[in-house]
């Protein structure tokens, strides 16, 4: 199955049945995550190689940037915001 145009998002830190469905959907071509998606770089990992797993070729995941200068996955107490 080939890639759709469409990125979508997940609701928590986990896949839940149905967004496991929607994944299969042939119009979706990728995943964008945002803050809510994180707790720790070992669960962003198993998080990403899941979405991975559910379709050949894999969905594409993207990251949020919410603006520029920010990272969704650093905690607010490392983060550093450079100029725009």
């Amino acid at each position: 199955m080939s890639l759709g145009p469409l990125m979508i998002d997940l609701q928590g830190t986990a896949i839940t049945a149905e967004e496991r469905e929607l994944l299969h959907h042939p119009l979706v071509g990728g995943v964008i995550l945002f803050t809510r998606n994180y707790v720790d770089p070992d669960q962003l990992t198993k998080l990403v190689a899941g979405i991975h797993a559910e379709r050949s070729p894999p969905l594409i995941v993207a990251v949020d940037q919410e603006g520029a200068g920010y990272n969704a996955f650093i905690p607010a107490s490392h983060a550093f915001h450079r100029p725009v």
